[in-house]
């Protein structure tokens, strides 16, 4: 798992840390001008991953740079790669609709399941976000709104409870009385 950083036309210091987890130790690391560095996150994977689900957890990033750079995360799994674009100060809101997929399946059978879900992270203590699944999801209906409560850098899963087209996550609902971002993921779809 790796963060790939990029420069533009200005050199960068940058530093990551997560703000709600004080035993994680900050990486900082300068980048040339027009210049690209990869960060390993491997061996701290157990801190990033926003399980379980339904739980708030002390695992957001927080990436601060003095000069304007490009950042993704890459999932590196030989069977199963990803990236994840990190958009800054642009994925924040305050109201989001979940635009998920529901016209595959994922595939239930790796370890772990494959699933549909969304990650929140706060990016101020005390942040009251509202949520309105659109389809059932562990202890809570559909269209039934439910709260939690995240501080800076915490994060919350929802997942979706099953794995057909019908338990999706599309269409749900998050608003928040503070600015987060979410992270959508649909992981291992099963092509009929």
């Amino acid at each position: 798992v790796l963060l790939r950083l990029t420069t533009f036309d200005e050199a960068a210091t940058i530093t990551i840390d997560q703000p709600a987890n004080p035993s994680w130790p900050p990486i900082q690391l300068q980048i040339p001008a027009r210049q690209s560095r990869s960060v390993d996150l491997t061996f701290r994977l157990e801190f990033l991953e926003s399980e379980p689900a339904f739980t708030p957890l002390n695992r957001g990033l927080h990436i601060l740079s003095d000069q304007p750079i490009t950042v993704y995360y890459e999932v590196n799994f030989e069977n199963n790669p990803d990236i994840f674009s990190l958009k800054g100060r642009n994925a924040l809101g305050r109201n989001f609709m979940i635009p998920a997929q529901n016209w595959w399946t994922n595939y239930q059978w790796l370890e772990p399941p494959a699933s549909s879900s969304f990650d929140l992270v706060a990016t101020q203590d005390a942040t009251l976000i509202t949520i309105v699944p659109s389809v059932p999801v562990r202890g809570h209906r559909a269209g039934e709104a439910f709260e939690i409560l995240l501080n800076r850098g915490q994060t919350y899963s929802v997942e979706a409870a099953g794995y057909t087209t019908a338990d999706q996550l599309t269409g749900s609902r998050v608003t928040s009385d503070k600015p987060i971002a979410i992270t959508l993921k649909d992981d291992s779809n099963l092509f009929d």
